[in-house]
């Protein structure tokens, strides 16, 4: 069983249900701990040297507005994913040298992130802690000059903290719910089902909930490039 489009492949095995469970004795909940993934056998510098920028830098510019259309500041707007945008990926696109770059709002809500290559269809993750985030699919970030999402406040009933293996909290990493998990499996049509599953982790590495349920029903993945799934 191959866990995804994701960062990291695992190996297991069905019980006689043809149940698939997959845990780390390492890791206690609460607190999920993630790797970092330079302590992977797969090593990214090896990756990432597959990388050869080809375009030219180029600045993606957007607004992060509330359900109120009011820009949301201090919302932060990272890189997810990358391909290629003519001819096949050789690297994951979740591995990707240009994941992990990001930018944030301003008071207006509005952000610029400046990529060092414009060769690559991007897709954007754009959120705040206490909000539902929202993931764009893959852009052309040469036309990416007006992107508009809107992010909503949830109410905070339950938390959880992500946490390096070094136990020091995680700001930014994107968990993931239920059948959102599908992103992964369906990069370029990908719509998400409940916005209320995608939420970022704050900078004390907390992510909230609207009630426990929230937490601990169905399966998860906590997502953070430079990280380990």
């Amino acid at each position: 069983f191959w866990a995804g489009q994701a960062f990291q492949s695992v190996m297991t095995t069905a019980d006689k249900k043809g149940l698939i469970v997959m845990m780390d004795p390492k890791l206690s909940v609460p607190p999920p701990t993630i790797q970092p993934t330079k302590t992977s056998p797969v090593s990214l510098e090896a990756i990432h040297k597959r990388y050869q920028p080809t375009g030219a830098p180029v600045t993606i510019k957007g607004r992060v507005v509330d359900e109120k259309d009011s820009g949301v500041d201090g919302a932060v707007v990272f890189v997810i994913a990358a391909k290629p945008i003519q001819g096949l990926p050789t690297i994951n696109p979740c591995l990707h040298p240009l994941c992990g770059l990001e930018s944030k709002t301003n008071s207006d809500g509005d952000f610029e992130l400046t990529l060092p290559d414009n060769s690559h269809f991007i897709r954007l993750v754009m959120g705040k802690p206490g909000f539902q985030a929202s993931v764009t699919d893959f852009l052309d970030p040469s036309k990416a000059t007006s992107i508009r999402r809107e992010i909503t406040p949830i109410k905070k009933g339950a938390s959880l903290t992500i946490v390096g293996s070094d136990k020091s909290p995680i700001a930014n990493a994107l968990h993931v719910k239920g059948q959102s998990l599908f992103m992964l499996k369906t990069p370029s049509n990908f719509v998400v089902e409940d916005p209320s599953k995608l939420l970022l982790s704050d900078a004390d590495g907390s992510i909230h909930f609207a009630s426990p349920q929230d937490i601990h029903s169905g399966p998860s993945l906590v997502i953070k490039p430079g990280y380990a799934a």
